[in-house]
């Protein structure tokens, strides 16, 4: 098959749950020679690994709808690559695919399509994400601005975080209802009228020492998607799709930690920044889209809390514990403390939108308050 032909029966394939509204220009869309640049090295590193596995086709421009799939495309072959070949031989690794497609409220998934195994993300996720990231990146650059600390790690951005909170009250509120807002777009199948990551724009966005705020939105993407994809992959390989029995929690758990392993290698060959880290991100931000998914859901009388469409809350708080078992377990290993770092600080952003709905029900009302007591 053609690179093209496989372009096409895929975009054919997934077409069904598409929706053109929410076809968007990526903030990567001139890194296309780039991303190619990164799978020709892989392949002349091992080639043997691409004619073996069928991966002749990832190294051609036509291949893709978008530069970003071929990023995407590259961070899975990354992994891939470096595998033994005998744990290849185990693993259902051949014809792994990536596409992005353009959607408002599905979740990431695997599925087989012909010979392919498609790993397939939204837009609808991938903006909520950067709707995560600019709340968190709006309170610590406006914290800054008040006590003029500059952050050298995560625990510093976060005390920006709850200075933000306690001295300016007021932008913080606003902030977070703008959030919710965009939020509910997307939950109502609309397209947002401006992109996530110009939605708190202004000058207090920039603070300098520890990362220059571009680096920081870039890294926390790079790392929240990196575990989605990474999580999915784990799925793949231990032949998740090609069964048709049920996914439990406890199933999830343990393609979580696959995931994270999988993530671990990409991080040690600079695929992205570390997929542990973004783990925090995809769960605090995924339990957020849950709860006002539900509540949305159940306004319109169409909630089933014993539904499949998604995991529940609780569910998912388990899942967030699991994570953070995995990198208390070693608590010496340099890699693993910004992920310790930034557990406690992302737990700020989903508290902070918490209030949101908590004070609508009359009650809370200090936001600030809120946010310590439940971070804490």
């Amino acid at each position: 098959m053609t690179s093209l032909n496989l372009r096409s029966d895929l975009r054919k394939a997934l077409g069904f749950v598409s929706n053109p509204k929410f076809e968007r220009r990526e903030p990567r869309d001139n890194d296309f020679d780039s991303f190619l640049s990164l799978i020709a090295n892989l392949h002349k590193e091992n080639s043997d690994f691409f004619s073996t596995y069928d991966y002749e086709w990832t190294l051609k421009r036509d291949s893709y709808n978008s530069p970003i799939e071929a990023y995407y495309q590259f961070r899975i072959l990354n992994v891939l690559s470096t595998l033994p070949l005998d744990q290849l031989a185990e693993q259902q690794c051949e014809d792994i695919v990536v596409r992005i497609v353009p959607r408002a409220r599905s979740r990431a998934y695997a599925r087989k399509v012909g010979k392919y195994r498609v790993i397939a993300t939204t837009t609808g996720h991938t903006v909520s994400l950067e709707l995560f990231i600019s709340l968190w990146l709006k309170g610590t650059s406006l914290g800054y601005s008040i006590s003029g600390n500059a952050p050298k790690n995560y625990n510093d951005a976060a005390a920006n975080f709850m200075i933000a909170l306690r001295s300016a009250e007021e932008k913080m509120v606003n902030s977070v209802n703008v959030y919710v807002a965009y939020l509910l777009t997307l939950l109502d199948n609309e397209v947002p009228s401006a992109a996530a990551s110009n939605i708190f724009a202004d000058k207090e966005l920039f603070v300098p020492g520890w990362q220059s705020e571009m680096e920081q939105r870039e890294n926390l993407w790079a790392s929240a998607e990196g575990f989605v994809l990474f999580h999915e992959l784990a799925h793949v390989m231990s032949g998740h799709i090609e069964s048709s029995s049920e996914r439990s929690n406890a199933l999830e758990v343990d393609v979580d930690s696959v995931g994270l392993q999988l993530s671990e290698v990409d991080n040690s060959r600079h695929g992205g920044s570390a997929a542990t880290l973004g783990a925090c991100i995809f769960f605090f931000n995924e339990m957020l889209l849950t709860l006002y998914e539900e509540a949305v859901e159940a306004n319109l009388g169409n909630y089933d809390p014993e539904g499949e469409s998604h995991q529940s809350v609780f569910e998912l708080m388990l899942r967030t514990c699991h994570h953070k078992k995995y990198f208390e377990a070693d608590s010496n290993s340099p890699g693993l403390i910004p992920c310790k770092e930034a557990y406690h600080a992302m737990s700020m952003v989903f508290a902070s939108v918490k209030w949101f709905a908590m004070s609508r029900w009359g009650s809370e009302s200090s936001l600030y308050e809120f946010v310590l007591r439940e971070s804490t």
